[in-house]
Parts: structure tokens; C-alpha cells; sequence
């Protein structure tokens, strides 16, 4: 690149980095706090572990674990740390794929369109403080380099991504498949000779070394690498009172639906992969992957976590922007007709990516998750008012286990496989309740007012602390319960409280 190119992009980086910043620092949600806390345990000497001594696999994302111990050490506020990591990984993502663009030698707004849209899907952007940022970009990466010819490269990238999330496999096979195909097609000796020659073996020897040191240690250490948050999801899919991941696609696009320039911009989608199909366009394996991620985890059937829908979004950006860019082809002449269906798509593009900034500014003004405020003032309170060696038991372990820093037994099964196993098609999450607190006899309970399980700590357990909703901007009130009073409690003699008085 020549040197005011490298400006350009460096400005780019940094602006768009420090506008997500900003706007979205504050984007925090339970489940990454899971992560978090593995993160944090390893930091601070526990292990590699959610509850010290436990060794269970309660995260699906073990390398972005791993590099998030690495930051701990200096940088102790995990949570806006992976916001920054995910912000910075956006735009990144961004300039990787205009960077493919202009190695395939696409036209102009192709680029450009890549640039204004991939940091700015909402979709996306609902996933900081998740491993998905930074998963999509190990993914791009691999692209990247494969589109690049450095195969090596390409194939230490997608192992990384594999690491963060099991599911960059799927794209590890799509490359592998498209790389066989395109030297071999009809085989024969002669080609399959010539195939094993343009193996990339140094990237392969690296990536196999990686993935034989995860599976030798998870194994070791968790009994088998293989998350357990993998079967309670499905688990969770399986209930009633669940939506799995399919049918959770289909509500994502009526609600998106709602808004007239998302027509507009499924149209250029579409029309951008009829074109890339047709055109047999170097970017099929990318919209390929898009699709056979959607079709996995569709079968897989697990719960429609809402950061699950990112991993599509990089395949509808490059629809989107292969759809502006046949668009704007034209004849050499630029007769009056063509200057006028350009000006056309330029300004309709113009309006859609106003109306995209508008719709970014709208989400940046929401709260992810409206339970943070009060979940993170029931840790703290935990934290500061039991025993370190107390078990407290509830239903969202991210948020108050993190803060609460006690071991925790989770109602939902994330990070107790046996519970996860009570979550049948039939079930609700109180079954699961009563199952576990019969079963691990917490200390304490931390439960939401009106549940069924509540009424098991009312029966059972002694009320001690209040969280009313009004207080911080939820809906909901929460009662902390004491159910064993062998240990010890500096708040004994305080009696029954509330944070409203």
C-alpha cells in the first residue's frame, strides 16, 4: 500500500475503534461473565475453572479464556477489556475484507460498502463483550490470507478461530474442501501427487500441534474437550418454553422486516449472491460457509442465543456489498441511462447507510441486559456479606458469580452438567431449581420474586436481603435466602434487609 493508503486505513481503524468504544463500552450481558471468570480464576493462581476445584468446560470459548488471563494480569476490568478487544476486532474485521476486495479487484463501492456496513451490523454489535468479534475476525483472517495464496497462514488462522469457537471447524472444512477441489476436481494420480506438493504443511503441522495440545490437556484436565455448555444449550433448546436457533432466525428477520431499508438492503443481498454464483465469484466459499453455519447449527438445535445470528453477518455484508457492486457496473460509454442508474444505486446506498448509523445510535442508547445493575449489586453484596467458602445457588451464574467471586451451582446447567441433564422438553427452569437445590444444598439462594422455586426458599431458607427492581431499572425484585447456617456470616446479627430502605 502506498503510504497515504496506510493513513487512510490507520485513521480508519483508530476512529471507528474509539466510536465503538464509546458507544458501546457500557454493553455488558451475562454469559460472557462466565468466560470472565474462568479468565479471572486463571489470573489469580485457582486454574482454569469457574468454581475453584471444579473442573468442568462451562465455556464454549476457551482460547479467548486464555487470552483474556493474559490481559487480566494488567488490565483488571475484564468486562469493558472485552468490549475494547471486540470493538478493535470490528474494525479490523472491516479492513480485512476491503482488503480482499481489492486483491480480487472489485469495484470501488464494493469496498467501501464493506467498510460502512460490516462494523456497524447491529447484529454484531449485540455480540461485544462476546469471543464473537474476535472469532469473526480469526475467520476473515483465514480468508484473507487463503484469498492471498498464503495457504500457511490461513490454515493457523482458522485453528485459532477453531480454539475460540469450536465452530470455525466449519470453515476449516470449507476451505479444505474448495482448496481440493480447485487443484484436483476430476482426480487422478497425476493431480493428487500434485496436491499432496501444494499441501501447506507448515501451517498444518503448526495447526495439528495446537489442536493436539488442546485436546491432550482438556482432556487431561476436564475429562474431555468437549464444552458442557454445548448439551445444556441443546438441552435448553429442547424445552417448550424455549426457541431454538431456527425459529429464532425467522423472528430476527420479521423484526427486521419492520424497518423498510433492511428490504432494501436483503434486495442488494440477494442480487449480490445470484451474482456471485453466476459470476463463480473467488468469494463463493465465504457465502458457502455463511450457509453451512446456519444449516449446522439449525440442526444442532440449540436455544437462539442472540449473538449466535453474528457468524452470518460477515456472508450478508459481502451479499450486500457484491449486490451494490453489479449495481453500478456499466458500459464503457457512460451513456446518459447508466450515469443516471448509478447515481441511483449511490444514492440509495448513501440513504441506506444513514438510516444503518441511525439505527447503531438507537442501540447504542439500550442496555443489553437491564438485570446487569441489580445482578451486579446481588454479587458485591454477596461478596462483601458471606463466607468465602459459602455455595450460592441461581439461575444465571455469569453477572453474581462474578462479582460474588463464591462457588456457585447454576439452575441453568451451564456449568453443572448433571443439572443440564434435568432440563427435559417438558421441563422449566424451577424443575431444574428444586432438582439442584435438593441435589448440591446451597447456602444460599438468590431468587426472583414470583418463580415457583421461591416458594421452596421461603418454605426452607430464611430470607435475609431484598433487591427490589424499581431501584435499578428492572422489572423484577430478588430475595437473597440463607439455607445453612453452619457457615458463618459476618451480617448474622443484621438482620432482614432491603436495598429499597
Amino acid at each position: 500500500y502506498s503510504w497515504h493508503t496506510r493513513a487512510s486505513l490507520s485513521i480508519y481503524f483508530v476512529f471507528v475503534s474509539t466510536g465503538l468504544i464509546l458507544a458501546f463500552g457500557h454493553w455488558f450481558y451475562d454469559d460472557p461473565f462466565i468466560t470472565f471468570r474462568y479468565a479471572q480464576n486463571l489470573a489469580q493462581g485457582q486454574g482454569f475453572v469457574y468454581n475453584a476445584g471444579i473442573r468442568v468446560l462451562g465455556t464454549t470459548t476457551p482460547l479467548f479464556a486464555l487470552f483474556l488471563a493474559g490481559i487480566a494480569k494488567y488490565w483488571n476490568n475484564l468486562p469493558y477489556a472485552a468490549n475494547v478487544i471486540g470493538a478493535a476486532s470490528l474494525s479490523a474485521g472491516a479492513l480485512l475484507l476491503w482488503d480482499i476486495n481489492r486483491q480480487l479487484k472489485s469495484p470501488l463501492p464494493v469496498g467501501l460498502a464493506v467498510l460502512s456496513f460490516y462494523p456497524l451490523s447491529t447484529i454484531l454489535l449485540r455480540s461485544l463483550g462476546s469471543e464473537m468479534p474476535l472469532y469473526l475476525l480469526c475467520c476473515v483472517a483465514s480468508f484473507s490470507s487463503y484469498t492471498r495464496r498464503h495457504y500457511s497462514t490461513s490454515v493457523v488462522c482458522v485453528v485459532l478461530a477453531s480454539l475460540i469457537r469450536a465452530d470455525g471447524f466449519l470453515l476449516f472444512m470449507v476451505l479444505a474442501t474448495h482448496f481440493v477441489i480447485s487443484r484436483v476436481g476430476w482426480p487422478s494420480a497425476q493431480k493428487l501427487r500434485t496436491l499432496a506438493r501444494d499441501m501447506p504443511w507448515p501451517g498444518i503441522v503448526i495447526a495439528s500441534a495446537l489442536v493436539l495440545a488442546w485436546v491432550v490437556f482438556s482432556t487431561a484436565y476436564f475429562g474431555s474437550p468437549i464444552p458442557a455448555t454445548l448439551f445444556a444449550k441443546q438441552q435448553q433448546g429442547a424445552m417448550h418454553i424455549s426457541q431454538r436457533f431456527g425459529p429464532g432466525a425467522v423472528e430476527l428477520i420479521v423484526r427486521y422486516s419492520a424497518h423498510w431499508h433492511y428490504w432494501l438492503a436483503a434486495l442488494l443481498a440477494i442480487l449480490g449472491v445470484v451474482y456471485a454464483f453466476k459470476r463463480a465469484h473467488p468469494w463463493i466459499p465465504l457465502l458457502i460457509w455463511t450457509g453451512v453455519y446456519f444449516i449446522s447449527y439449525c440442526a444442532l438445535g440449540v436455544s437462539a442465543y442472540p449473538w449466535y445470528y453474528a457468524p452470518l453477518v460477515p456472508g450478508i455484508v459481502v451479499a450486500l456489498s457484491l449486490g451494490v457492486g453489479c449495481s453500478v457496473e456499466r458500459p464503457r460509454d457512460m451513456c446518459r441511462s447508466a450515469r443516471k442508474q448509478l447515481l441511483a444505486v449511490a444514492a440509495s446506498v448513501c440513504l441506506l447507510f444513514v438510516l444503518t448509523v441511525g439505527q447503531v445510535t438507537h442501540v447504542s442508547r439500550m442496555r443489553p441486559d437491564t438485570r446487569f445493575p441489580i445482578y451486579q449489586a446481588i454479587g458485591q453484596w454477596l461478596h462483601d456479606n458471606t463466607d468465602s467458602r459459602a455455595t450460592i445457588g441461581t439461575l444465571e451464574v455469569g453477572i453474581i458469580g462474578y462479582y460474588a467471586q463464591r462457588t456457585m451451582i447454576d439452575f441453568a446447567g451451564l456449568i453443572e452438567p448433571e443439572v443440564a441433564m434435568q432440563l427435559a422438553p417438558d421441563a422449566t427452569y424451577d424443575d431444574a431449581a428444586r432438582w439442584a437445590i435438593a441435589r448440591y444444598q446451597p447456602d444460599y439462594l438468590v431468587l426472583w420474586s414470583g418463580n415457583a422455586a421461591e416458594a421452596y426458599g421461603a418454605q426452607h431458607c430464611t430470607p435475609i436481603q431484598d433487591f427490589m427492581g424499581r431501584t435499578y431499572g428492572y422489572a423484577g425484585d430478588f430475595t437473597i435466602y440463607r439455607c445453612n447456617h453452619d457457615v458463618p456470616n459476618p451480617q448474622d446479627q443484621a438482620g432482614y434487609k432491603s436495598t429499597d430502605e
